[in-house]
């Protein structure tokens, strides 16, 4: 895949998630392997700008959960075989199916009919959330988000201050 077919393809992808009602601001929870797909979607994702949280394909059903309800999760791309384990999450999020079907979720190969020109509602201001990264060290919890300016934290378009579980408000010191 080139820069120009990557290009068209992420504008494909923002079109049509933006008309399934993903909108600035909101959680999209990625879970796939190594795919073009993977990056169609985060290049998306940040046309749109939305929160990005990456998720290991090796999730458990616990895991997915406890992320879905921190992350005020609203939308989930996930590979079609990996479904199975979003079955006992609570509710409120939108399913979108990569490399298959699956009943009740959005299939992702219908994102191939969307627009390839691609406008933005507005500015994304550098302060906005970005990505949101979990990681294993929350006691009870499974995990917890790494904050801006630690290991693996990717808070903001720039690296912003460092933010509280849903990326948001309430500064704190990175350690």
């Amino acid at each position: 895949m080139g820069y120009g077919e990557l290009s068209r393809r992420s504008a494909q992808v923002a079109n049509w998630l933006g008309g399934l009602g993903v909108r600035r601001g909101e959680a999209v929870l990625l879970m796939l392997g190594n795919r073009a797909e993977v990056w169609e979607t985060m290049l998306a994702a940040i046309k749109l700008g939305a929160v990005v949280i990456p998720t290991y394909t090796t999730a458990t059903p616990g895991e997915l959960a406890d992320r879905l309800d921190r992350g005020r999760v609203r939308h989930v791309v996930a590979e079609a075989d990996l479904a199975d384990r979003f079955a006992s999450a609570p509710g409120g999020w939108q399913g979108i199916a990569v490399g298959g079907e699956v009943r009740g979720w959005q299939c992702y190969a219908d994102s191939r009919t969307a627009p390839e020109e691609f406008t933005p509602e507005g500015p994304t201001r550098a302060e906005d959330p970005l990505f949101r990264y979990y990681r294993p060290g929350d006691p009870g919890r499974g995990e917890r988000p790494a904050a801006a300016g630690e290991a693996g934290a990717g808070a903001g378009v720039r690296g912003g201050p460092a933010e509280d579980d849903l990326g948001q408000g309430a500064p704190r010191r990175a350690a």
